[in-house]
């Protein structure tokens, strides 16, 4: 891979280093209902979870990254070795390649233990690349990322998933954290690492807009509401998560990113468009359309919310674009499959999405 600083120790060790793999379930096999959760209350690691969830109602303190490490040694003690899906023919190929380009492994098994792992796996990476090398996001939209996990938390720990929404602009003062010292030898892994938040995020986001739906079939609109307000949540944080990711200058984009989305180096199916758990999401969205026009009144300030967050995900996505490939540009994944900016995309999928 090209580089401006070949005798540069630190990127020679970021570009030998492999991916360590990183576990999720199939979209397709996450839970659709409260009842499929299971027990969320009781299992490995659920009160550190639960601690944890409490904790990141106020924001990160310095305790924080010593409690996620704790439960995901707890979680990989529990499951060591999560089973592998192996050939699955609800995969495309566009999906496999994003998953092999990420090191993403999809597994099967419990439910909710695989969920907690993955997500508390996940949050780890956030906590640790925070540590290393900073970040330049203000502090509340950082809270808004950390707060969407702490949300999770509660959810897969028996723990209220509502009260998330009320501490949206109460962060206590902000962690001192290292000069973002983000550069060439760094992007690569805040690359790689910054969509697997993304990804953890996302199969929260499905597995609450599931549960929405049940309440709201089953005549519980005040359930519907509490995973209404998480998804709204997951959803600000998602948009965090996506200027985290690329929370690194232009320069580094070039020279450490960019050559991988490209052959050789990316699968031949690669595009940023076939992200599965993100085309699943989409598919969850568009079956609720009837329920989102006929939603009872309680709902009405939620469902407001929840068009503002989509909003602010959608406008963070096309930020980062906007910033590595430009306005007018194709995405380097899409170039010789579409004449449409990868902006221009991006903004109409918002409309599209915007309609709920």
């Amino acid at each position: 891979m090209p580089t401006d600083r070949p005798d540069d120790p630190r990127e020679e060790e970021t570009r030998m280093q492999p991916l360590t793999p990183f576990h999720l379930l199939r979209p397709q096999d996450l839970p659709r209902t409260v009842e499929e959760l299971g027990d969320t209350a009781s299992g490995p690691a659920a009160p550190q979870l639960a601690a944890l969830a409490e904790a990141l109602l106020d924001g990160p303190d310095e305790k924080t990254q010593d409690r996620a490490r704790e439960a995901v040694a707890l979680l990989d003690e529990a499951l060591p070795d999560p089973e592998p899906v192996g050939t699955d023919p609800d995969e495309s190929p566009g999906n496999r390649a994003n998953d092999e380009a990420f090191a993403i492994v999809r597994v099967r098994g419990d439910a909710l233990h695989l969920l907690r792992r993955s997500t508390a796996h996940a949050y780890l990476v956030l906590c640790e690349e925070e540590s290393t090398t900073g970040t330049s996001l203000p502090a509340a939209q950082l809270h808004r990322l950390h707060l969407a996990f702490g949300a999770l938390f509660a959810l897969y720990s028996g723990t209220p998933v509502h009260r998330a929404e009320a501490a949206q602009g109460t962060p206590r003062a902000p962690r001192p954290l290292p000069a973002h010292t983000m550069g060439e030898a760094d992007a690569l892994r805040r690359w790689t690492r910054g969509h697997r938040v993304f990804m953890a995020l996302v199969q929260g986001m499905v597995v609450a807009f599931h549960c929405m739906g049940d309440r709201l079939r089953a005549g519980d609109p005040e359930r519907a509401r509490q995973f209404l307000a998480l998804a709204t949540t997951l959803m600000r944080g998602s948009g965090a998560a996506l200027t985290f990711t690329g929370d690194f200058p232009y320069s580094a984009y070039t020279v450490r990113v960019r050559p991988t989305l490209i052959p050789p180096s990316a699968p031949p199916d690669m595009t940023g468009l076939r992200w599965r758990d993100h085309e699943y999401l989409i598919r969850v969205l568009s079956d609720l359309r009837p329920l989102f026009g006929d939603l009872p009144p309680l709902l009405a300030a939620d469902h407001r919310r929840l068009a503002e967050a989509l909003d602010e995900a959608y406008q963070a996505h096309k930020s980062v674009c906007s910033h590595f490939v430009g306005s007018d540009t194709s995405s380097v994944l899409m170039a010789d499959r579409t004449n449409e900016s990868a902006v221009a995309t991006l903004e109409r999928f918002r409309r599209s999405r915007g309609q709920l």
